[in-house]
């Protein structure tokens, strides 16, 4: 199982890249000091089955498609998250996050 500090971003990112239009190359510069803000409690995660993969964003053809088909898996992905938006959005407004 991963720790709170581990999954908790994740949610986070995935706000900021489908709400606030942040560049998703940013994800892991954000992740990282998500990770370290003392801010988290536990949030049960969605299932994603059904939902896009890493697998379904390699297969683009071009650089277009593939921030296409990243926007379209971080859409899917905050949408599962829906029973958790207050508190994500919680965070990123206590952490100081765009």
């Amino acid at each position: 199982m991963h720790g709170t500090h581990e999954i908790s971003p994740q949610p986070m990112r995935q706000c900021i890249g489908c709400q606030k239009g942040v560049d998703p190359r940013e994800g892991p510069r954000l992740h990282k000091s998500m990770a370290q803000d003392p801010v988290f409690v536990w949030l049960k995660p969605p299932p994603l089955h059904g939902l896009m993969t890493v697998a379904d964003i390699v297969t683009a053809a071009d650089p277009s498609e593939h921030e296409r088909l990243v926007r379209e898996w971080c859409r899917q992905i905050w949408q599962a998250w829906t029973p958790h938006h207050h508190e994500v959005r919680q965070w990123i407004t206590l952490g100081g996050y765009r």
